[in-house]
């Protein structure tokens, strides 16, 4: 069952159109096993993240690239990119019509480039005035206007049939140490401070949420909890998603860098497979 939510999460992001529930049960059911977990792991690509295509089902790809203010050229993809404000600097404007043109001009340049998910906006309020990444955050100190803001950022950046992913969720307040932070949040803290741009994102048919970087630990564990289960009922009531962070993965998994993804990618995808055949659930161990 969680297998089969998983894909139609995937297969609701990759192909949009899918959207009625019987056209992605159908997808599924003509899919091979190996087919399905390539949708739920990751790909070599000249982007930031993708997925693995289904040519024969029509389902593509999805090219994940960062960031949350314009689209990061690699030197293998062609052309410039545009240096747009940072999120800190549309959020200064307190102008949600100056946020909106951001955001179509963002989606549309992401979908001349080619990729379909933009690893952004980014919605942290500035909690840490030392925080490395405030300038990337459209909140700036204040979630009310990080709501605003992100409610219309979110659908022009989709109009373009680009996925807009925001982050990270939730408590990335910190640059330092960033791997191996601990937020401990209040639950009053928590639901009028940090959640309520990344509800109100939700709200405006953001899909797509990217997980912390640090740790987050509310002040019980009955708030981490609430917190997490309510996202996730959330999420499967709309077929909206959690990207996992790629660096607190191998971190956990104790490896050295991201130049171990492949053998990381194929042993996830055979203990997936293993997992599948013995009826059981799997949990990520190093290679």
């Amino acid at each position: 069952m969680a297998l089969f939510s998983s894909l139609t999460v995937a297969l609701a992001l990759a192909v949009p159109a899918a959207a009625d529930p019987s056209r992605v049960a159908s997808i599924v059911a003509n899919m091979t096993l190996d087919e399905k977990l390539g949708l739920l792991d990751g790909s070599t690509s000249d982007y930031t993240g993708a997925t693995t295509a289904v040519d024969r089902l029509s389902v593509p790809r999805l090219l994940m690239n960062d960031g949350p203010q314009g689209f990061r050229t690699s030197a293998a993809l062609a052309g410039t990119t545009t240096a747009f404000p940072s999120g800190l600097a549309i959020a200064a404007t307190f102008d949600v019509k100056q946020a909106a043109a951001w955001g179509d001009a963002m989606g549309e340049e992401f979908a001349g480039k080619g990729a379909n998910v933009q690893l952004g906006p980014g919605l942290n309020v500035a909690r840490v005035p030392l925080n490395g990444r405030n300038f990337e955050y459209l909140s700036g100190e204040d979630p009310h206007l990080g709501a605003t803001l992100v409610a219309a950022v979110v659908p022009e950046i989709q109009k373009h049939g680009v996925i807009a992913n925001v982050k990270h969720f939730i408590g990335n307040n910190q640059e330092t140490d960033r791997l191996g932070g601990d937020m401990v949040i209040q639950e009053r803290a928590l639901h009028e401070l940090y959640l309520p741009p990344f509800e109100a994102a939700a709200e405006a048919g953001g899909p797509a949420l990217a997980s912390e970087l640090e740790d987050m630990r509310a002040a019980t564990a009955r708030v981490e909890g609430v917190v997490r289960s309510r996202f996730h009922e959330a999420a499967t009531a709309r077929d909206d998603a959690a990207i996992t962070r790629w660096l607190p993965l191998l971190r956990d998994l104790g490896l050295a860098d991201a130049a171990a993804a492949d053998a990381l990618l194929e042993h996830l995808r055979a203990r997936l497979r293993a997992a599948v055949f013995e009826g059981s659930d799997v949990a990520a161990e190093p290679p």
